[in-house]
């Protein structure tokens, strides 16, 4: 999955949405901050759970 950059708004929105569980388990030992989060989440969509894949969908790069 690739996504466009977040905005740090959006990042948090990510974060606090569906993809809370799977921060906490795909990406646990991912030092949070400068978007490595968000890709983690990305690098691991096949992981992802579908209310996650959902959120991140509308930030996919087109």
């Amino acid at each position: 999955l690739v996504l466009r950059p977040l905005r740090p708004r959006e990042q948090l929105f990510v974060a606090q949405s569906a993809c809370g569980a799977d921060i906490r388990t795909i990406c646990a030992g991912v030092e949070a901050g400068g978007g490595r989060i968000i890709q983690c989440l990305a690098s691991n969509a096949a992981a992802l759970s579908p209310a996650c894949r959902d959120v991140l969908a509308p930030f996919a790069a087109r």
